[in-house]
Order: structure tokens, then C-alpha cells, then sequence
């Protein structure tokens, strides 16, 4: 190739932009190119061209469709997650639900028959028993347990204080003339009656 390019330099009578066009026509075509550009240096001329371009193409396509890419994408996920519900589905969705409920009512039912039935043995007022009902039967014992402990203290100290209005004080040490905490509500009115205790 070297010794081309001499013996064209060599030949008298061209123009200097015939032998450059002659130059051109022999050593930069297509091929030449191409295998320019197959090398790192040629990579390196042509990759931040081939950026701008594909930088450019790609902000176009998102300006024209990423919202709508997007958008189907979220719509579709939305199917798989909850799938069009068909008639069986919803008349059967609607049925759990009843039975869900019916079988909520029926366990309250329960808690409060419980209650009830738990408060009229401890002598304990059943329209104050009614509010330990709970979710379960354990939570529901646990607060008509609280009940009961806080309503026996009051009546034990609403004996007290009637004692003391009659003028009869227990002293401390001094034996109560009986244990109301651990009677229930029916043997305490029981046993006002048997001494006479008027309200």
C-alpha cells in the first residue's frame, strides 16, 4: 500500500486535488471503513455517536410509550392479583361472608349466655357482666374476672361506709363482722337481711 501511494506521488502532472481524490478512491471506501472501525480506535471515534443516537431514540420511545407500557403492566398485575370475579365466585364470596357473620353472632350469642349465666352465680348485676364480652371465651372470663374483683371491693367498701354511718367502726385488726369479698352477691343481700341492715 506504501509503495502505491509513492509511485502515485511519483507521477508528474496531477493536480494536487486529483491525487488526493485518487488517493481516496484507492485507500478510503467502504471496506476501509469498516475495518477502521472494527478497531479499538475506530470503537472509540464511533461509541459516543452511537450514545447520542440511541440516548435520543430512547427518550422519544419513553415520551411516546413508557406511560402506556406502564400502564399495562399495572393493569395486568391487577388481573393476576384479583382476577375478574365471576358469578359462582361473588354469589360464593357473598355466602362465606353470611356464614361468617352467622357464625360471629353465634359465638357472641354464647359469651353473653356465658356471662350471664357466670354473673347470676357470682351475684354479680348482669347489665355490668354484659360489658366482658369479648372476642373469645378466654378474654371474655378474663374481664368478667376483672368485673367481679372490682365490684366486690366496691360493695365491701359501701359496707364499710355503712357500718361507720351506723356508728358501728371496725377497727383496724379488729375482725369484720364478716368477709364480704368472698361471698357472692346473693349471700351478701342474704345476709344484710338476716341482720337487719336497712339501706
Amino acid at each position: 500500500m506504501l509503495e502505491e501511494i509513492k509511485r502515485l506521488l511519483a507521477e508528474e502532472g496531477k493536480e494536487e486535488q486529483e491525487l488526493l481524490d485518487t488517493l481516496r478512491g484507492k485507500f478510503v471506501n467502504a471496506e476501509a471503513v469498516e475495518a477502521f472501525l472494527e478497531t479499538d480506535e475506530g470503537r472509540r471515534l464511533l461509541q459516543p455517536r452511537l450514545d447520542k443516537y440511541f440516548a435520543k431514540g430512547l427518550k422519544t420511545w419513553q415520551d411516546n410509550n413508557l406511560e402506556k407500557e406502564v400502564q399495562a403492566r399495572v393493569e395486568a398485575k391487577i388481573k393476576e392479583l384479583y382476577p375478574d370475579e365471576t358469578p359462582e365466585g361473588k354469589k360464593l364470596r357473598e355466602l362465606e361472608k353470611k356464614i361468617e357473620e352467622a357464625e360471629r353472632r353465634r359465638i357472641q350469642s354464647e359469651l353473653k349466655s356465658l356471662v350471664t349465666t357466670e354473673a347470676h352465680a357470682k351475684g354479680l348485676p348482669v347489665d355490668l357482666a354484659q360489658f366482658a364480652v369479648a372476642g373469645d371465651e378466654e378474654t371474655t372470663r378474663e374481664n368478667l374476672a376483672k368485673i367481679e374483683a372490682v365490684f366486690k371491693a366496691a360493695v365491701q367498701e359501701a359496707v364499710k361506709g355503712k357500718f361507720k354511718d351506723l356508728g358501728r367502726d371496725v377497727e383496724p385488726g379488729e375482725k369484720e363482722p364478716s368477709d364480704f369479698s368472698k361471698m357472692s352477691m346473693a349471700e351478701y343481700v342474704a345476709r344484710r337481711e338476716k341482720e337487719g341492715i336497712k339501706k
